[in-house]
């Protein structure tokens, strides 16, 4: 259930790799083009301190430099406190059959485990978490206009403890020992 004692910074976070098929580009491009200027990025998971220079090089080159932070690696029962801070996760997934169809975001199941809301691309493998506008924001993959609006929207109609609190009802049935009864179930089933 949503921490209601947590001071959240107006900032979205994403978790995990920065290669260029997680679309963080395109979230840096959609950061230099929100209405909301006092908005900021913070990435966790940089690799090594090279991969991190590099990635605010390029944040630096779209001139977002001072609205990111990027972290080390951080253990998965270390970025809690982190996901905390944010009113939003980000998953910026960049539009690739593997995107699409294989993948499973699992940095949706982190932030739906902390009630954040998601702002996410559009596309079947996130739609099996997300629903728009009750759990986050889908937006159009690869597209900094659209990934943009989503967040000037998401900011303006201020919808974090109404998201929220959907999440925290949503979340329930990807808990491991309900998803275990499903596939117990299933394969029960097919005997």
């Amino acid at each position: 259930s949503p921490k209601k004692d947590i001071r959240r910074e107006k900032q979205v976070c994403y978790i995990g790799s920065l290669d260029a098929h997680k679309g963080l580009a395109t979230a840096l491009s959609a950061l230099s083009l929100t209405e909301n200027k006092d908005l900021n990025l913070l990435v966790i998971g940089g690799k090594d301190e090279h991969e991190i220079r590099e990635f605010m090089r390029l944040a630096s080159l779209i001139g977002v430099e001072n609205r990111v932070r990027v972290t080390k690696w951080v253990h998965h029962s270390d970025i809690g406190h982190l996901i905390d801070t944010c009113i939003a996760g980000l998953v910026p997934l960049s539009n690739t059959p593997f995107n699409r169809y294989f993948t499973s975001p699992l940095k949706i199941l982190d932030y739906f485990a902390h009630s954040l809301p998601v702002i996410a691309s559009d596309m079947p493998s996130v739609r099996e978490y997300v629903e728009d506008f009750k759990h986050g924001i889908l937006f159009e993959p690869d597209n900094p206009e659209s990934l943009a609006n989503a967040l000037d929207h998401y900011v303006a109609r201020n919808d974090f403890e109404t998201m929220s609190a959907e999440i925290s009802k949503h979340a329930e049935q990807f808990h491991w020992t309900e998803r275990g009864a499903r596939i117990s179930e299933f394969i029960g089933n097919t005997e």
